[in-house]
């Protein structure tokens, strides 16, 4: 359940008004450090009000964390137990995050009603979006889906603990975990949690558009994030609008920029766990705001394959998450939006207005 989602992110003041101030009024009020990187096969920025140099710190968390999750390294424990025919145990003193990120993904799969899937890897590998390579698919063979479809069901992986050993269970030979889907989020939250664990109180993490806040930026005024234009072609900084992060995780998802054309037809790097096809729904981007990245990142993924009108019963049942959703209009000119209430009272609606 490969994702690719992009945020411009605004550090210090909004970009708004960025070119109308003078040089004195963008001068920080607290001492802030940024640092940036690559990790998951894209970047992060990260600002905290410190001077505390934390980037080696992070780099070691995070390329720890990829040893855990990642489908492209293959000594990972995710490749370990892809590899597995029916099981695969570790100790958890050598790996502290995956039993923690699988049992996420799989309780939001429950809550999803497996609309968020972590078994689709053989699915995402088949649509040519997986560690297997890009091998574009050009006409759908029905008879090879029903057979991968066979390998997916997040109530067919089973956890068993004792000590500090975990053992994971597929029910059939074949079945492959991907956690691409919540592990930037994932990600997101571990760096976070260890900028907290300094005593820092204002921060911005961000990786791969996965983003937290916390406290305020350097002008001491609360963090403002770009949503990016869901449109096929548009660059990383043309924004939608933007929105006030202060305190939450947000994650965005959309099938507009990892995506390949077959004749008439497009396929989306969304793949439908029921369905088992990689063809787009009718949202174009799903942000999801939650108190941590792990949620906020698989909910978009979930409302993505759920389409508009059960993603809206998913979002308003569901009173920790806010959303918002961007679609084509019936003539397909514009942008629809539906957010909910939480998510709209974050836009500067008197300079963004939306027809609802």
């Amino acid at each position: 359940m490969s994702q690719v989602k992009y945020l411009l992110l605004v550090f210090g003041i909004s970009f708004i008004v960025l070119s109308g101030c003078k040089e004195n009024e963008l001068k920080p009020k607290m001492d802030f450090t940024r640092i940036e990187g690559k990790t998951m096969g894209t970047t992060y920025h990260i600002s905290y009000s410190s001077k505390i140099d934390l980037q080696s710190e992070i780099d070691s968390l995070l390329v720890d964390f990829n040893n855990s999750v990642s489908t492209y390294i293959p000594t990972s424990t995710i490749s370990k137990f892809n590899q597995a025919n029916k099981e695969y145990c570790f100790n958890q003193r050598d790996d502290p995050f995956f039993l923690e990120s699988l049992s996420r993904a799989l309780e939001i799969s429950a809550e999803t009603s497996g609309a968020f899937d972590p078994t689709v890897m053989s699915l995402v590998n088949y649509w040519g979006f997986g560690y297997g390579g890009r091998d574009e698919v050009k006409e759908p063979n029905a008879a090879v889906l029903d057979s991968l479809l066979s390998l997916v069901g997040y109530k067919k992986i089973g956890i068993m603990s004792k000590n500090d050993t975990i053992c994971i269970f597929k029910e059939k030979t074949g079945m492959q975990l991907d956690l691409s889907a919540s592990a930037k989020g994932h990600g997101v939250d571990l760096v976070a949690s260890l900028i907290a664990s300094k005593g820092i109180e204002n921060y911005l993490v961000e990786i791969g558009g996965e983003c937290v806040t916390s406290g305020v930026n350097d002008a001491g005024k609360p963090w403002i994030i770009g949503i990016n234009k869901p449109q096929k072609g548009a660059a990383i900084d043309e924004i939608q609008f933007p929105i006030d992060l202060s305190e939450k995780a947000l994650a965005t998802s959309g099938n507009y920029r990892n995506f390949y054309e077959s004749g008439e037809i497009t396929y989306a790097h969304t793949i439908n766990p029921v369905t088992g096809y990689a063809l787009p729904s009718d949202i174009l981007s799903a942000s999801i705001i939650a108190n941590d990245c792990l949620t906020a990142d698989a909910f978009a993924t979930a409302c993505m394959v759920l389409g508009l009108e059960k993603s809206k019963k998913l979002v308003n049942e569901n009173p920790e998450l806010e959303a918002c959703f961007i679609f084509a209009n019936k003539d397909k000119s514009d942008f629809g939006y539906y957010m909910t209430d939480g998510f709209r009272e974050r836009v500067d609606t008197t300079q963004f207005k939306f027809e609802q």
